[in-house]
């Protein structure tokens, strides 16, 4: 993992950045910009919820997703 890195939720409701590192653990912050939540984890717990399919990587594509409501 790496600053600038992206990752989804199983659910697919919410897509978190690496925004860096706090003693050590992995700092991860929602991309909503109405939201002020951040998750810090340490390594082996990222490799586990990698593991068990909580969070997926998403890989940058440059294209703009804006969101549609009804």
């Amino acid at each position: 993992m790496k600053k600038g890195d992206l990752y989804i939720t199983k659910d697919s409701k919410n897509i978190f950045e690496v925004v860096g590192r706090w003693c050590g653990d992995f700092v991860l912050a929602n991309t909503n910009e109405t939201s002020d939540d951040v998750l810090i984890y340490g390594a082996s717990e990222i490799e586990e919820l990698l593991g068990e399919g909580y969070f997926r990587k998403l890989h940058k594509t440059g294209i703009k997703v804006t969101e549609v409501r009804k």
